[in-house]
């Protein structure tokens, strides 16, 4: 730091300075060459950018939440569609069992039934857990090593089937297992 100040005479960046009792302050650094008295010094000055951090951390929860309740249709939707999908399956199994006299039962109709009730209730869960992790506050989270696919697929699953309905074939392909440290 101190050569790139010389280099180009002053030189700013953020950092994350830990005091005495432990706590992380996020402060703004700036470096200065100077000479005094023949020396070549550098001039050190700090501020303290807590304020402006948490500033930041808030009006970003509050865009956050502000995209969530203008996505509230849109989920309400993609979550009654799948739920229409379950109370027809489970309809069609009701109707499978009774056996009116017009089909006789049919097992395999079932398990398939059954199988396309676990597989939207999977869907719907997906949904939810991702509408969890988008609207809470992350920046009590430690910073740990994240599968990027996972980051990615949690925040497609939120708008996946809309896209179909509108006609588009969303599709993510990632070559490669990544991870990044992160707050997921």
């Amino acid at each position: 730091m101190d050569a790139l100040a010389r280099q180009k005479g002053v030189h700013v960046f953020e950092w994350d300075h830990q005091t005495f009792d432990q706590e992380i302050v996020k402060v703004e650094v700036t470096l200065v060459p100077i000479n005094g008295h023949g020396e070549a010094l550098l001039l050190v000055m700090w501020r303290d950018m807590t304020a402006e951090s948490n500033a930041k951390l808030k009006l970003l929860q509050s865009a956050k939440m502000s995209s969530l309740g203008e996505m509230a249709a849109g989920i309400a939707h993609e979550i009654n569609n799948p739920l229409a999908i379950i109370s027809a399956k489970a309809s069609m199994i009701a109707r499978s069992l009774s056996g009116n006299g017009k089909k006789p039962f049919d097992p395999e109709a079932i398990k398939k039934y059954s199988e396309d009730i676990q597989s939207t209730t999977n869907r719907i869960s997906k949904i939810i857990s991702g509408l969890k992790s988008f609207s809470r506050s992350g920046e009590s989270d430690t910073i740990e090593k994240v599968s990027v696919t996972a980051i990615v697929n949690e925040t497609v699953a939120l708008c996946l089937e809309k896209m179909k309905n509108h006609g588009v074939d969303f599709q993510v392909k990632i070559d490669g297992e990544y991870f990044i440290d992160c707050r997921a």
